[in-house]
Formats: structure tokens, sequence, C-alpha cells
């Protein structure tokens, strides 16, 4: 995991957020010395394929009328 700055140097999850996570990194010399990242995967990943491509298409026709 690296969240594009520094090396990550804790993460923790909580088990009432499930698929989120947050990590932190110590960027030295940057002004308030650090970085805090929330990450949360997409539910498309762990949908069954049929409900996830249904939310896509739903999403993608949304905003090609628009």
């Amino acid at each position: 995991m690296c969240d594009g700055l520094e090396k990550v140097c804790e993460f923790h999850w909580n088990p009432h957020r499930p698929w989120t996570v947050i990590s932190t990194s110590i960027d030295s010399g940057r002004i308030g010395g650090g970085t805090l990242q929330v990450w949360r995967m997409h539910d498309y990943l762990y949908l069954p394929e049929d409900e996830a491509l249904k939310k896509i298409e739903g999403m993608l026709g949304s905003t090609l009328s628009k």
C-alpha cells in the first residue's frame, strides 16, 4: 500500500465499517508533517456480477443523459 508521498507507517480498520482502511505516512519536510488517507473499496468489487452491472449501467445512463 502506498499513498503516493512516503511509505505508510500505520494503517487501521474498523470492524463496523467494512472495506474501509485508514493509513498514515510521515512526510518529512512538508508543512503539517504527515498524511492521513481513508481508503474504501467500491462495493462493485464484491457485489454479485449482475448487481454490479446494473449499478454501472444505471450510473452510465444518468451520466450520458446529462
